[in-house]
């Protein structure tokens, strides 16, 4: 009895969460600065995970004005410890923060737009329009939110961010209803109706 499975896979955005796995965690000193560690996923190793791009800020106590403090800044593995650009950021104490990443194989998205608010009644949130996933475009997109904080003067613990994928796949499989002793051979399949465009909008912001 021959079987023969042909697999074949497109991908679509959605929320779809993979299995963690390792823990990185950056030390920061006097818990004064803000800092990052992550969680990453099954598609992703130690070795193979080393960039992401985060958005975030925060809105201070008893004030509506909403703060950006990080908007598409990379932020990059060096020995086991996350280090971000620019000058350090530091915690407002009882400000209400909340931050979003993204990486798309530890690279800014080249197809699809990540926007971030900085005013108006979005303030703070982040979306992805127009990302593309097709047969030329094939990349490990992978997306994490912070949850909301409350800054303190002292003693801030790294922020956490726990990635999942915003890709589904799409499996199809083929089983044969002729007798045992035939071979059957297929070729050319094509899936038709997958959509190979789509945007992604965070939870409400902070």
């Amino acid at each position: 009895m021959i079987k023969r499975s042909i697999f074949c896979v497109a991908a679509v955005l959605s929320l779809a969460a993979c299995t963690n796995t390792d823990v990185i965690e950056e030390n920061v000193e006097s818990g004064a600065m803000i800092g990052f560690n992550t969680n990453v996923t099954r598609a992703l190793t130690n070795d193979s995970f080393n960039k992401f791009m985060v958005y975030g800020g925060y809105t201070p106590k008893d004030v509506s004005e909403y703060h950006t403090v990080f908007s598409g800044v990379a932020v990059s593995k060096e020995t086991d410890k996350w280090t971000y650009e620019g000058a350090s950021k530091y915690w407002v104490k009882d400000a209400t923060y909340k931050f979003y990443a993204y990486s798309c194989e530890n690279i800014a998205l080249t197809k699809g737009t990540p926007e971030f608010a900085t005013t108006g009644v979005d303030a703070g949130t982040f979306k992805i329009t127009d990302f593309v996933c097709n047969k030329d475009h094939q990349h490990d997109l992978i997306y994490a939110e912070s949850g909301t904080i409350t800054g303190k003067e002292t003693g801030n613990t790294a922020v956490s961010f726990s990635f999942k994928h915003l890709l589904s796949r799409v499996k199809a499989s083929f089983k044969s209803g002729f007798d045992p002793d035939f071979t059957i051979e297929i070729s050319e399949v094509e899936l038709h109706n997958v959509y190979d465009k789509a945007d992604f909008s965070s939870k409400s912001g902070a």
